[in-house]
């Protein structure tokens, strides 16, 4: 299965070609349309093209259009959270609107800016550019692993990037990267997932979990979306029925327990 890292490398062997013709007829078939000595925008089709070669799909491609957030992508990626290989579109005048396109290949100076490689940029060339998380309007993640995941970075902490990939695994309407309505005096028995609002209501994603734990017979507490120490214990359960937990089952969501989850949702397991 082609990987992030395959599809960077072809991009980097890219770096300096002055002419998008082959990328753009790659995309209308054979035809190209070279207006102006150059200018016509090739940036989407330098990524249309990177991912045809290196046998990679990708939601919403091949295109010829900059990506934007109202494309709609059930795969898209926050800026905050993009990773090597993920498709990075840009916004320069702050009407959300896609205005260029790149690959993005690694964060620089903690976070707050990245490489990226680039078509049709610096005059019209392929060339890796430093780029601002600010600059970002959205990112869209490959299917690199071919499964019904996506490919979350597993680091022990569940943070938007994996509570969204449950989300669309769990089929939730609502894919915000947040687990909304928990309650403050359970925060211990999830202490390394860092991306919850309190509230008491409950969420939606964990009201769901719940159900289908119980139904699997693993979990017997109140289903009522709130995680706490019963739905730990059921979580670490059905973790290590699929063969990921190798803890106990002590109702703390701790590091172990929180990269098992990324591992079971980047082989798709909850969409099962």
């Amino acid at each position: 299965m082609p990987s992030a890292q395959d599809l960077l490398n072809l991009a980097r062997g890219e770096i300096g070609t002055t002419s998008g013709r082959k990328y753009w007829e790659a995309y209308w078939g054979g035809s190209w349309a070279y207006v102006d000595g150059g200018s016509t925008p090739w940036c989407a089709c330098f990524t249309s093209w990177l991912l045809s070669e290196s046998g990679v799909t990708c939601e919403g491609f091949p295109r010829a259009v900059a990506i934007d957030r109202r494309d709609g992508f059930s795969r898209q990626v926050e800026p905050s959270d993009l990773q090597p290989g993920d498709m990075v579109g840009y916004d320069w005048d702050g009407d959300r609107g896609g205005d260029h396109i790149g690959v993005f290949e690694e964060w620089v100076d903690g976070g707050w800016s990245f490489h990226a490689i680039e078509g049709n940029t610096s005059g019209g060339v392929v060339a890796r550019k430093l780029r601002y998380v600010s600059q970002v309007t959205i990112g869209v993640r490959p299917d690199y692993d071919g499964s019904k995941g996506g490919t979350i970075a597993v680091d022990g902490a569940v943070g938007p990037a994996t509570i969204r990939e449950w989300q669309r695994q769990m089929g939730m309407a609502v894919v915000d990267g947040i687990i909304s309505g928990q309650l403050e005096s359970e925060d211990s028995y999830r202490r390394n997932v860092w991306s919850v609002e309190h509230g008491g209501e409950g969420s939606s994603l964990v009201l769901a979990v719940q159900r289908r734990m119980r139904d699997a017979g693993l979990y017997d507490g109140i289903i009522d979306g709130c995680w706490g120490r019963a739905t730990t214990n059921a979580l670490q359960r059905q973790l290590r029925a699929w063969g990921y937990y190798k803890g106990s089952i002590d109702g703390d969501f701790g590091h172990h327990s929180a990269e098992c989850l990324q591992r079971s949702l980047n082989d798709g397991r909850w969409a099962e």
